[in-house]
């Protein structure tokens, strides 16, 4: 999923629990614009599919999507949605899921033997930071935005030990 969401072309958007009813409900739809041609509603049902050709048909379609992109997550948002929760779960690679025991981890160089002992975890979309003396302990876990923000707020000294 989060290959998919990377794409230039692709524009995806997760809508919040918090919006329990909303136009996604009715079932999958599309609209079709095309450059010389007239819009183009479609959608399916149980029993078959409809086009919709109608201006005020595809009308009532096109509010439809743009209510949608209204309550939904805003694409940043949502890309980071999709890569909490792959993880959370684990990324899936050739229908198994990996798990942070999984990741390929290294002991940071400035790493001591009695403080500071960090170690990072790293694999297909995601990077970890965990304490070197305690493996089963907790794990920071980050997706592609998140690890460089949390580098950037290293490297500017933004994260401090104090509360």
């Amino acid at each position: 999923m989060l290959d998919v969401v990377q794409q230039p072309h692709v524009d995806v958007r997760v809508m919040p629990v918090r919006i329990a009813v909303h136009d996604g409900l009715d079932g999958d739809f599309q609209l079709l614009d095309f450059d010389e041609m007239r819009s183009i509603g479609y959608g399916e049902y149980p029993t078959g599919a409809v086009y919709v050709q109608d201006r005020d048909e595809v009308s009532a379609y096109a509010l439809s999507a743009e209510r949608l992109r209204e309550a939904a997550l805003p694409p940043d948002a949502s890309h980071e949605w999709v890569a909490s929760r792959v993880l959370k779960h684990g990324q899936c690679r050739g229908g198994r899921a990996m798990s942070v025991d999984q990741l390929t981890w290294r002991k940071s160089r400035r790493s001591s033997n009695r403080e500071n002992c960090a170690e990072l975890g790293f694999g297909p979309e995601v990077w970890a930071v965990r304490d070197a003396k305690d493996c089963r302990g907790g794990v920071l876990r980050f997706g592609p935005r998140a690890w460089l923000g949390f580098l950037s707020a290293l490297e500017d000294g933004r994260l401090t030990r104090d509360p």
